[in-house]
């Protein structure tokens, strides 16, 4: 059938082996052992198979989507799979089977709706986004349709046993299946949520856990309590399933494969059975039931397509929506499943003589008919029908990204087979077959071949040979170009999103659960008219609160608002007694315990029914006639503590108004009317009405248990607590989410020119990224500020997971260089996942103190003496909403640390400022801005922990944009005369506060400047950070000419100007200076004059391994620099004579024969630099 493209089944072959099986077991004796398996008890089968495939599919499921889709769910696997189950079962009955009785006949429509969603899975992985939640879909109503059936199976047989006899009856057994199942799921499913977290790196114990408990939790319900099991296991899976995103990958994987193999072995078992007990069939049939078959098929489906029809107005209106398109891949993907063979051989090998033995063998027929012709029929027209709907089209963007990447893989071959070559020890290889061994097929089967003249990545202008100038010139697209190429370019756009988001879950940034959100967001994009990310979704969960919960937090807040009447005590002795009574602690727990006890009794006197003049009747009504005098004595009570004066103006009214006083009272006059109905008095004529009358009361008298109510306003907090949680973690979980959005928005922003050359398209393009990010970071801003815990907590979480992924890393490094053998990395391993696993059991991170905040700045370094000289002489300034901070054309006054608060930046450009940036490298004053936005209008959202007027304190220049205040904001203020002072403190031009500082500002100039360089192409953006991490910028006022040596990776030109010594080229910052250069002239030198004085700002990258101060060593020989007197000191002496202070002092403190050079350099508590340069 692969030759010629025919998808059936690997259930069919079972079922076809089974049936030849079956007529051989027929005709011959020494197979009739084989005819024994279909005279087995299915019972248990039935139990192992529905445990088992419920759970299979409740545990793959992805909640989220299922969440979201649980009413659409609903509606398809209850009104639309029962109406098209009775009402096939009813036209069966009517036309083909009159013979049959209607319950026996709806009995067969219920059975065929059971289907089996996992052959789906593969036809919808591959189709567009919009249509995947559709998967989700099917999932569930196999599911549900699974326990209709089970539990008609059970009422029916109920009914034919003769247990159940009356409609009310058939009620209440379905209402028990369905409610007992609820709370054993639930217990069963959180413990094994627990266990799953205890178990999160112990491979094997999750596969088990997960094989034993759905049979455990079956069977418990079933036997123990009477329920359905089917509802236990699928509430145990959806429950499970909400925890497999804190697995492994490598658990999950194992998960899947294991439970793939189970559900395999389980289909093929019982299709082979299935098809066993056809082939003993299909001999006592007629040729006319065959015909019946197909006529069945056809009505079952068209019942369903009609049903599904009348049913999409709601449909369409909830969820995810369904169109038409959706609606016939529900209606045709609904193949049978082998549920529908187990219910019926157990029905029809029950031995309760339903019907006759041919009718039975025919019930069977139909069914296994009806299967057979879903999956030929229905899964080899399916590809056509999705072809057809065009469903299953390939999108022009996936196309693209095949061909981008095959084209990638066979020049790597090439390369690889050119490298081959010329190894000399396989120089003699067969070069021939090696090339078109390696030759790879198209996954696409078409063309992948594309002109080499064709740049398939970049979208811009066509060229047009102009024959008067004899040039090439740019040729304006048309209107409909443009849209294909907007269209196009938003595909790559969303493309690039998925991979930043893919790269920060690598990193640690982002969570499994983030992550399929966020790639789930970019697939419904790319399948939207729009073709973006729409942030409205995103904006809604910040403020989002379930309805239900959002009702219980109002009427819980009402209740614990809501204060008793104050009552004044009585005037008379008596009286005021009562009042002390009442106001007990004492008297009502004395009463509760009363009510306690006399609830056991009535529950006694309910099940036993005891005679009068028995012990028990004696002992019921003794404990009866006390529990109502000690009721009559709290009702005298209260009524006597309430009279302050009146007993029938106060006390009375007092007592009423009390909806709790008002039901003691009501359960006080059945008492009194229940005594002669419960002493059956001789006024009585008719017992069984007393009797009757007696057992009402009985359970009217119960209610005084609703009393216990009351003691619930104890548990207000805890409830308003548990809600504030849950907010929490949804807040989290959205806060996540934003910051993720927000960081890939800021990473891919800057891909927008590799992408699209046309401008318009890329100003379009990015505006509308700009303004979403500024939306989002505004939201991330105002959760910082109003529940700092949240954004504390996240940061946090995701800092840990970051390191521990370095970690990680590092450690697969370690192997892979031969430093730890497997047992070492194993063992490492484990260290590894206890990290991954504390992670996930941190809840929530307080917000750290502000001192520690002020700690924490980039440019502090660890410098504990320029730490505590700046906090000592730090100010406090707090901002309102609408402050203006800095303006336009004011210098900063100082650098100002934000503690708390939201700070919006406003930046429109000016022509003075962009031309002494283009001519002179002259930075705009500008905080968190790039090179490529100064000259467009930016909007930036400031939060806590950031600083601003760093770059106006360092170069004295007024700012060119305006900050002001969104929130109620407070900060840390470093004046101006501060810095200067705390700069003395640490002169060191390396790494000196000044350098920090600028490095600080740099690195945020740095980043986009190298991701425009070909060399960093295929950087990540935390790669890049780690790159700059190692980065320095040194103090270059007494450097003419500045040598590139080899210890020097790159060099940034952060701001002003710098010339090649050689070609005398012209570097205006910011720039990144070629690798081709050799040597720097600096402003200090008279082989470059500019008109102005500035000062050049190198960021310079060294070599991994090599350490700053050995790269200014160097350059110190190799540089020619300006002569500063005899008093000054180069730098290879200044180290010594500072070690040399320093050696005394440290030599008790550290060994320096302990620690390595560079990190015994770097530790300037320290500060053991004498082994370096002496």
């Amino acid at each position: 059938m692969k030759r010629y493209r025919i998808p059936l089944h690997y259930t069919i072959f079972a079922i076809i082996a089974g049936f030849i099986t079956g007529i051989m077991a027929f005709r011959l004796d020494k197979l009739i052992k084989y005819k024994n398996l279909i005279e087995t008890d299915f019972l248990n089968y039935l139990y192992f198979y529905v445990s088992g495939l419920m759970f299979k599919t409740t545990f793959g499921l992805d909640t989220y989507i299922f969440q979201k889709t649980f009413v659409q769910i609903l509606i398809i696997a209850q009104p639309i799979s029962i109406l098209t189950g009775c009402l096939f079962g009813i036209l069966i009955k009517l036309t083909v089977t009159p013979q049959w009785s209607f319950l026996i006949a709806i009995m067969l429509g219920m059975f065929c709706t059971p289907i089996n969603s996992s052959y789906m899975e593969n036809h919808l992985k591959r189709l567009a986004a919009h249509m995947k939640h559709t998967h989700s879909l099917l999932d569930g109503e196999s599911i549900i349709a699974v326990i209709n059936s089970y539990i008609l199976y059970m009422v029916a047989l109920g009914y034919f046993t003769g247990f159940i006899n009356s409609w009310s009856y058939c009620v209440w057994v379905m209402l028990r299946l369905l409610i007992v199942g609820l709370p054993v799921g639930c217990l069963f499913g959180f413990i094994g949520q627990y266990l799953l977290k205890q178990m999160y790196s112990d491979h094997l114990g999750v596969v088990m856990l997960s094989f034993g408990l759905p049979f455990f939790t079956f069977g418990f319900t079933e036997i123990y309590f009477g329920g359905c099991g089917a509802v236990s296991v699928l509430i145990l899976g959806v429950i499970m399933a909400k925890e497999r995103s804190t697995l492994s990958p490598e658990t999950d994987t194992l998960l899947n494969n294991f439970w793939k193999t189970i559900e395999k072995i389980l289909n093929l078992v019982t299709c082979l059975v299935t098809g066993m007990y056809m082939g003993l069939a299909c001999l006592q049939l007629k040729g006319e039931h065959y015909v019946y078959v197909v006529v069945m098929y056809f009505l079952y489906y068209f019942l369903r397509f009609m049903l599904f029809l009348f049913f999409v107005p709601i449909l369409s209106r909830i969820g995810y929506g369904m169109n038409i398109k959706t609606m016939m891949i529900c209606v045709i993907g609904g193949l049978k499943a082998p549920f529908s063979f187990i219910f019926a051989m157990l029905f029809v090998n029950k031995g309760l003589d339903i019907m006759p033995d041919s009718e039975a063998m025919q019930f069977y027929f139909y069914i296994t008919l009806v299967y057979l012709l879903s999956y030929t029929i229905n899964g080899v027209f399916l590809s056509m029908l999705l072809k057809v709907m065009g469903v299953s089209k390939i999108s022009m963007v996936r196309q693209l990204n095949m061909n981008n990447c095959m084209k990638h893989i066979l020049a790597k071959r090439e390369r690889t087979l050119w490298i081959l070559k010329m190894d000399r020890y396989l120089s003699d290889a067969n070069w021939g077959i090696a090339s078109q061994a390696t030759v790879m097929k198209h996954p696409f089967n078409v063309d992948s071949k594309v002109d080499d003249e064709e740049d398939d990545y970049f979208l811009g202008y066509r060229y047009t040979f102009c024959p008067d100038c004899k040039k090439e010139v740019a040729e304006e697209p048309t209107q409909k170009e443009l849209k294909e190429m907007a269209k196009e370019a938003k595909m790559r756009l969303l493309k690039a999103k998925k991979a930043s988001y893919s790269r920060q879950y690598e990193n640690g940034m982002v969570s499994k659960e983030g992550i399929r959100i966020l790639g789930q967001a970019v697939e419904l994009a790319m399948d939207m008219h729009d073709i973006m990310i729409q942030v409205d979704g995103l904006h809604k969960k910040f403020n989002r609160e379930g309805w239900f919960r959002r009702f219980l937090r109002k009427r819980v807040q009402e209740l614990s608002r809501k204060k008793e009447e104050v009552i004044r005590p009585p005037r008379k002795y008596w009286r005021r007694l009562c009042y002390y009574i009442a106001k007990s602690i004492t008297f009502d727990v004395f009463v509760y315990v009363v009510n306690f006890i006399n609830a056991i009794f009535i529950l006694l006197d309910l099940f036993f029914e005891p005679k009068k003049g028995t012990d028990i009747f004696i002992v019921v009504a003794a404990v009866h006639i006390i529990c109502f005098k000690v009721y009559l004595f709290e009702f005298i009570v209260k009524i006597m503590s309430y009279s302050h004066i009146y007993i029938w103006r106060d006390g009375f009214r007092i007592y009423f108004k009390s909806c709790w006083n008002l039901l003691d009272f009501i359960v006080l006059i059945i008492f009194v009317v229940d005594f002669p109905f419960q002493l059956q008095s001789d006024f009585i004529s008719d017992a069984t009405a007393a009797q009757y009358c007696h057992r009402v009361m009985n359970i009217l008298k119960i209610l005084r248990l609703l009393k216990l109510l009351k003691l619930s306003k104890i548990l207000y907090p805890k409830v308003i607590k548990y809600l504030d949680s849950k907010v929490d973690a949804n807040m989290a979980i959205t806060y996540e989410l934003g910051k993720a959005y927000a960081a890939g928005e800021e990473e891919v922003v800057k891909l927008i020119p590799q992408i699209v050359d046309h401008e318009k398209i890329q100003d379009e393009l990015r505006h509308r990224m700009e303004q979403d990010r500024v939306t989002i970071t505004k939201l991330l801003g105002v959760v910082q500020k109003e529940r700092p815990w949240i954004a504390i907590t996240v940061k946090t979480k995701q800092a840990i997971r970051t390191i521990i992924n370095s970690m990680k890393e590092a450690l697969f490094y370690l192997k892979a260089t031969g430093w730890t053998d497997n047992y070492e990395h194993k063992k490492l391993m484990i260290s590894i996942t206890e990290l991954y696993k504390y992670v996930g059991s941190i809840k929530t991170v307080q917000p750290s103190a502000p001192k520690v905040i002020f700690k924490e700045v980039p440019w502090m370094a660890g410098d504990e003496a320029v730490f505590d000289f700046l906090f000592e002489n730090v100010t406090v300034k707090k901002f309102e909403p609408g402050d203006v901070v800095f303006g336009e054309g004011k210098v900063a006054d100082g650098i100002y640390i934000v503690v708390t608060g939201l700070f919006l930046l406003s930046y429109t450009p000016d022509m003075s400022v962009l031309t002494s940036l283009k001519e002179y490298g002259i930075l705009p004053i500008v905080d968190y801005v790039s090179g490529m936005q100064y000259v467009e209008n930016v909007s930036e959202y400031i939060v806590s922990g950031n600083c601003i007027g760093e770059l106006s304190t360092l170069t004295g220049r007024a700012y060119n944009c305006t900050i002001t205040a969104e929130a109620h904001s407070q900060v840390y203020v470093l004046s101006h005369g501060i810095i200067k002072r705390a700069m003395e403190l640490s002169p060191d031009f390396i790494n000196g506060l000044e350098c920090r500082i600028w490095k600080a500002v740099s690195i945020r100039i740095a980043v986009p400047i190298l991701m425009a360089v070909p060399t960093y192409h295929t950087y990540s953006l935390d790669q890049l950070k780690y790159t700059l991490e190692r980065a320095f910028l040194p103090n270059l006022e007494n450097f003419k000419i500045f040598t590139m040596t080899e210890m020097i990776q790159d060099i940034l030109l952060i701001e002003g100007v710098a010339r090649d010594f050689n070609t005398r080229e012209l570097f205006v910052a910011p720039y990144y200076i070629p690798r081709t250069v050799q040597k720097l002239i600096l402003p200090a030198s008279s082989l470059i004059n500019i008109p102005i004085n500035i000062e050049t700002r190198l960021l310079i990258i060294p070599e991994t391994g090599v350490d700053e101060f050995d790269v200014m060593l160097l350059a110190e020989e190799t540089c020619e620099m300006v002569a500063t007197g005899s008093e000054s000191k180069c730098l290879l002496h200044t180290i010594q004579n500072r070690s040399s202070r320093m050696r005394r002092r440290n030599r008790a403190m550290e060994d320096p024969g302990s620690v390595s050079r560079k990190n015994r350099y770097k530790s300037k508590s320290t500060g053991n630099l004498s082994s370096r340069y002496t």
